[in-house]
């Protein structure tokens, strides 16, 4: 609600009128005046406003302190749940709030989105006032209609120190969102954010937490290319060779993407580059590092070929990668870069001894597939090897 739109009041208002208008406009004067005429302070207008609450939400300490002095309710909320505290907190006014709790305030009041001052301070990003609200003993693991608790939203706010700050207050670092599966873990993983990933795994995250979906925050890192964050989870224990339930692995994720820095990190933690292994929950709840065959049967080094990424494909080639594997349809890497219009793998393969005269399901060749695709010059790399077409 915005509480100044109340603010049109002519100089032969009411009384009521009058001190609504000063406190909306911290006339601590005027106020002063009023008080002394025997101006009611628990009197609301329509919408349940009493005059303690546009003060605390305009952030005029002087104003709330003399309203509080000749007993103003300090809890009184408007129709909409709204407490002084509440309007304090989210305004972001520290002194106020401050002068609020010491009065009496109900620290954990929510409003009728059953979201109390905590959240709401966070959410706006009121560093101060969520230390009062911690200091004062706030519910650090409160949450509000959408199932998210400070700590969740500060990391998905960007606001990592605030972050820290809850997280040092003893928010839990394992929370899950029950709607999206979110953890504190995946979302500084996803951000970027490698202090605060630390922090979390010193507070008891687990490395290898899975989301909805059995994703890893291993995988979100990978997919985003936070060097830190890597580092920071494989220090912890983060297992390099997990599945998400698609079969993914943060191998997989690197490959597709092409970044060189990462695959060869991932191998030398115990990423495999070519197993069978297939998504097992009850194994990857266990914590078992499970294989590095996704959904549609593809190892990294599909991956790799799929996205061009030829510095990429040696890499896995080196680490003993099979250059001739196959998918589920029956298409090599070789098939794969093909059909995708990836010359910088399709030589890197060829290089490394891939064979061209594999046909897939369909009885078509990485030659078939690169002339469907009317790209030449891949066609003409493989016909140059002496690779069939159909």
């Amino acid at each position: 609600m915005d509480v100044g739109a109340s603010a049109a009041v002519s100089d032969g208002g009411s009384v009521f009128n009058r001190l609504r208008a000063a406190a909306i406009f911290g006339d601590a004067d005027e106020v002063g005046v009023l008080l002394a005429k025997g101006a009611l302070v628990d009197e609301a207008d329509d919408d349940g406003l009493m005059p303690l609450l546009p003060a605390a939400w305009g952030g005029h300490t002087d104003v709330g302190a003399a309203l509080l002095a000749v007993g103003a309710p300090v809890d009184a909320m408007d129709i909409g749940g709204m407490s002084p505290l509440y309007a304090a907190a989210s305004a972001g006014h520290p002194k106020v709030v401050a002068r609020l709790l010491a009065a009496g305030a109900t620290l954990d009041m929510a409003d009728d989105r059953v979201k109390t001052p905590l959240p709401v301070a966070e959410s706006g990003g009121r560093a101060a006032v969520v230390e009062i609200l911690l200091a004062a003993g706030a519910m650090v693991d409160a949450t509000h209609r959408n199932e998210l608790t400070p700590l969740l939203s500060a990391i998905d706010r960007g606001h990592p120190e605030l972050a820290a700050t809850l997280l040092a207050a003893g928010a839990c670092p394992n929370v899950v969102h029950q709607g999206m599966g979110s953890m504190p873990l995946c979302m500084a993983a996803w951000w970027g954010y490698g202090a605060l990933a630390s922090a979390l795994l010193a507070s008891g995250a687990s490395a290898n937490a899975r989301t909805f979906g059995g994703i890893t925050p291993l995988q979100v890192a990978a997919l985003h290319g936070h060097t830190e964050v890597v580092k920071v989870l494989f220090a912890a224990g983060a297992q390099a060779g997990a599945t998400c339930e698609s079969g993914v692995t943060a191998l997989h994720v690197a490959s597709f993407l092409g970044v060189t820095w990462l695959v060869p990190l991932l191998v030398a933690a115990g990423a495999s580059p070519d197993t069978n292994a297939r998504w097992d929950r009850a194994a990857a709840e266990a914590g078992a590092a499970v294989g590095a065959v996704d959904y549609f049967g593809r190892r990294p080094l599909h991956a790799a070929a799929a996205a061009d990424a030829g510095e990429v494909v040696a890499i896995h080639v080196a680490a003993g990668a099979a250059v001739n594997v196959t998918d589920l349809d029956g298409q090599t890497p070789l098939h794969l870069a093909a059909r995708t219009g990836s010359p910088m793998a399709v030589g890197a393969l060829l290089r490394a001894g891939a064979a061209t005269g594999i046909t897939d399901l369909w009885g078509e060749t990485a030659a078939d597939l690169a002339a469907d695709l009317g790209d030449l010059a891949v066609a003409a790399a493989l016909m140059g090897t002496g690779a069939p077409t159909g």
